[in-house]
């Protein structure tokens, strides 16, 4: 069963942390939008690998 959600966009530094490769340490106060951030960074890279899985489908093959 698929969930979708609408997630509130997000601010620069937001963005920022997100596109890093590495794990990220947030910090701030309630309300800050921290708990979107990894929301976000496993959607992206979710999206990234079946991307990547689709490129290296090879059409061409019977099996």
């Amino acid at each position: 069963m698929a969930y979708y959600i609408n997630l509130p966009p997000l601010i620069h530094e937001q963005r920022t942390a997100i596109m890093l490769p590495n794990p990220v340490a947030l910090s701030g106060g309630p309300g800050m939008g921290k708990s979107l951030v990894p929301i976000y960074k496993h959607s992206v890279a979710s999206l990234q690998t079946k991307n990547r899985n689709a490129d290296n489908t090879d059409l061409t093959d019977p099996h």
